[in-house]
């Protein structure tokens, strides 16, 4: 391999990390990063070729599979959603991140600078979030209480991407601890710290339960995966101490916040039986798995034919956009390809790392049952990368022994 294409994979990298967060549409529904993933699929695509494998046919299948549900849903329903027909491409923007991402070709050095750089972007948005809390809260600007990714334009059909936004922190908090423990970043440890509530602070401060329980979901399993007994005797009189400072200064921050007092209440109120946002989305995954179960079971109606384009389930929008068939042959692909990295991971890696891999990938299932993150480049992209970064975690390693 030649200079200049080690030089395009690093600038494609690059480009992807930078701009991925820019919720800005260039062209029709296209983004900077929709734009650039899929540029960057055909420049791989054309340098190495596509391995006629199980997995490529499984995928060639599935894609079948997403055709044949629009003609269903056509022939069966009608056409009532236009743009529904644009998932198709969204299925394949999958494929596509993932395909590029795992044949790029770095040196340690590049890869470290790459995982810098991400987590960089990751502490601007933690420090984006809380300018913009105290900028729409304070400072009189007619702005949306939940802070989303920025550019993103909110009117009466769009209320923003805050849970989304929320995913995102809350995976890339757990990516930036992990990287701090392996010492990839090399961070006094007050400021490491630091940054690590601030990122927390910043997850509660956009009034998502998603990221307020991913983040709890994972940190827990770490904990659950990596502690002993020692460990937890050691960490008792802080977590007592931290518990005592809490409460007697919950007064305190109540007042300060006052009426801004919502997004912490919207954070942390997990009544699901009550909350009209919860109900909202248990609705529209009834009124989804309605219009499947109505249709034909084994290829699903097409999103071009169904009442919703957004059933905030995962599992709903597959079976509507490609039926059962495709259901099958999705989750078999992602079977495959998890464990293909599990192998890469388990061979050559730590006990650490391997825990570290299962839990993102963990969160980032569980945060799908709840809204469809994987079709969206915000969310399916930044996962990719932080998979990718601990699949080649001897790399980074390597270049922080050397430094």
């Amino acid at each position: 391999m030649t200079k200049s294409k080690n030089k395009l994979d690093y600038i494609l990298l690059v480009l992807l990390i930078l701009s991925f967060p820019i919720n800005l549409k260039i062209i029709s529904f296209l983004r900077l990063i929709d734009i650039l993933a899929l540029g960057g699929f055909l420049y791989v695509f054309f340098r190495d070729g596509i391995a006629i494998d199980r997995q490529f046919i499984k995928i060639i299948f599935f894609i079948i599979a997403l055709v044949i549900s629009s003609f269903v849903g056509i022939n069966s329903v009608g056409e009532i959603n236009r743009s529904g027909i644009f998932f198709t491409l969204k299925y394949i923007f999958i494929f596509a991140i993932f395909f590029q991402i795992n044949k790029f070709r770095l040196s340690s050095v590049q890869i470290k600078n790459c995982c810098t750089l991400y987590n960089l972007c990751f502490l601007f948005l933690v420090i984006y979030v809380l300018f913009y809390f105290f900028v729409a809260n304070y400072f009189g600007f007619n702005l949306p209480k939940r802070p989303s990714f920025p550019f993103t334009s909110i009117d009466e059909n769009y209320n923003g991407d805050a849970h989304l936004f929320s995913a995102y922190l809350s995976l890339s908090s757990i990516f930036y601890f992990y990287c701090i423990q392996k010492k990839i970043l090399k961070l006094p440890s007050f400021i490491s710290g630091s940054f690590l509530v601030l990122s927390w602070t910043s997850i509660v401060l956009t009034g998502s339960r998603t990221g307020i329980f991913i983040l709890c979901i994972g940190f827990l399993a770490l904990f659950v995966m990596e502690i002993s007994i020692k460990k937890i005797i050691k960490i008792i009189p802080y977590l007592i101490i931290f518990f005592i400072v809490m409460y007697l200064s919950a007064g305190y921050w109540l007042d300060y916040f006052n009426d801004k007092i919502y997004l912490l209440e919207r954070s942390m109120n997990f009544d699901l039986i009550s909350d009209n946002s919860s109900i909202g989305r248990i609705n529209k995954g009834k009124q989804g798995f309605q219009e499947y179960f109505a249709g034909p079971l084994v290829f699903g109606i097409g999103m071009q034919s169904t009442q919703l384009i957004w059933y905030d389930s995962s599992i709903v929008t597959i079976l509507l956009s490609s039926g059962l068939f495709g259901f099958v042959l999705f989750c078999s692909v992602i079977y495959e390809w998890f464990f293909s990295i599990k192998k890469r991971v388990f061979t050559n890696s730590g006990k650490k790392t391997r825990n570290y891999f299962c839990v993102v990938f963990f969160c980032f299932v569980i945060a799908n049952l709840i809204s469809e993150y994987f079709l969206v480049s915000r969310g399916l992209v930044p996962f990719a990368i932080i998979c990718f970064f601990i699949s080649i975690e001897q790399k980074l390693a390597e270049n922080s022994t050397n430094k």
